[in-house]
């Protein structure tokens, strides 16, 4: 089996709901879309004088913005404001490829042989401006009280790609030897994703200064971009894409399954089923900035972390009587950096008669911790306050233990009719040692956690 699919980007200029046009009423400052077009960074770059007045860019005579900008109310002076909205992408386009394939051969009358491969491909990009402070955006003394703040949009939209592959090759064993009916399976996983930027997304400010570039006030306030000044920006521009982050992840299987009847009883058939697997999972993901504004290099260390994973587990059915079914699960589960565990499932089945069938069950169940959670190497910022002074860090915990689980359940199934089914269920679920992400909140209500995560 074969698909291949493509889906085109919905641009935010091609609905009205995401034109950032002005509201009918026409007054400026009102929008459908994005408050950040208020936002004093854009191309050509805002001029605020010492009182912190509008300098430039300015409308015309008659009042009017190139095409494409708006015109805004700042501080009760008309200033022209860029249209990111014809730069940016609502959805991204989306591009993939999926291949599934399957084959048995027959060994002998009561045993066969198969195979299964399984292969994706998925690339999603898209453009996006961004016009607020940022790393895109600069602050710039221009000296004689003037500030300028400005973003390059006049060099086009950014863009963002992320590419995803992996395949799956499965090969096993099945058949039936008497009593026993067995299939044995070793499959072997990869996965790698990427993402990539370009345009916008080149942190120019860090490549080189302003005045390095040679860009001027008199530059930065021009409606139209200079062959100049253009070259200048490009300066600090990487050439295409560059990575931004990858991971790859690799998932080893082996797994064997037995079953058979034990007995044939006045109640009916008693059937045990036996299983053993084994996995080896590790994963790698590493995070780039832009050095010397030109090309990628790693960003700190990489995240690597492997663990093997073994189980073993049985369950048996037997029959109470004609109309009563009762199941019992067990299975010990132990991986070699978060230790073991065992959990276990009993359950009951009564069919009362052909209408009306209830049944309950009660166990435990267990949630192991990523790979990520526990053998992160590197802290990874995920907020910061307002003002930049205080950075809020994750990171993994080695000491992390599965997160464990008590589950109750009950129903009631009626059919009092072919053509009619009712069914009432409950549910039940208590969760212990659970496994959970701080927030901003939790670190700054929790002096622990704050001396842990935050630093000021």
């Amino acid at each position: 089996h074969v698909a291949l699919d493509h889906q085109a980007a919905l641009r935010a200029q091609d609905r009205a709901s995401t034109q950032g046009l002005p509201r009918g009423t026409g007054t400026p400052g009102e929008f459908f879309y994005m408050p950040s077009l208020r936002n004093p960074h854009s191309w050509p770059a805002t001029v605020l004088d010492a009182n912190g007045q509008p300098v430039g860019p300015l409308p015309d005579a008659e009042g009017r913005c190139a095409s494409g900008w708006f015109a805004l109310a700042v501080g009760g002076q008309t200033v022209c404001r860029y249209n990111m909205a014809t730069d940016i992408d609502v959805y991204p386009a989306q591009t993939g490829a999926q291949l599934y394939a399957l084959g048995r051969m027959r060994l002998g009358a009561h045993l066969s042989a198969f195979a299964e491969l399984a292969y994706s491909q998925r690339r999603s990009e898209s453009h996006a401006v961004a016009a607020n402070a940022g790393p895109w955006s600069w602050v710039q003394d221009l000296g004689g009280g003037q500030t300028a703040y400005a973003a390059p949009l006049p060099l086009g939209p950014g863009q963002y790609r992320f590419d995803h592959h992996s395949h799956r090759l499965a090969l096993g064993l099945q058949g039936l030897s008497a009593p026993w009916r067995h299939q044995t399976t070793l499959s072997l996983g990869r996965s790698h994703d990427s993402g990539a930027q370009a345009g916008l997304f080149n942190r120019l400010n860090n490549a080189a200064a302003w005045d390095t570039l040679g860009i001027d006030a008199e530059a930065l306030t021009q409606p139209e971009l200079s062959a100049d000044t253009l070259a200048a920006l490009q300066q600090g521009l990487p050439s295409g894409f560059f990575l931004i982050d990858q991971g790859r992840s690799r998932l080893d299987t082996l797994e064997a399954v037995a079953s058979r009847r034990l007995a044939e009883i006045d109640a009916g058939e008693v059937s045990l089923a036996l299983g053993a697997s084994w996995s080896r999972e590790s994963i790698w993901t590493q995070t780039y900035a832009l050095g010397n504004g030109r090309y990628a290099e790693p960003d700190g260390p990489a995240i690597r972390g492997q663990r093997h994973s073994g189980a073993l587990h049985a369950e048996l059915e037997f029959p109470l009587r004609a109309d009563t079914t009762l199941g019992a699960q067990i299975r010990h589960d132990h991986h070699s950096d978060i230790g073991a565990v065992t959990t276990g499932k009993l359950a009951l089945r009564h069919q009362h008669n052909r209408q009306v069938m209830w049944r309950a069950s009660y166990g435990s169940g267990f949630r192991a911790p990523t790979l990520e959670q526990v053998h992160g190497t590197s802290e990874t910022l995920f907020a910061e306050t307002p003002d930049g002074k205080s950075m809020f860090y994750s990171r993994a915990n080695p000491d992390l233990r599965p997160e464990q689980s008590r589950h109750f359940s009950a129903g009631l199934r009626l059919e009092p009719s072919p053509r009619w089914s009712l069914g009432l269920d409950y549910w039940r679920l208590n969760i212990r040692d659970g496994i959970q992400v701080l927030s901003r909140t939790d670190i700054d209500n929790n002096p622990s956690y704050a001396a842990l995560y935050r630093q000021a």
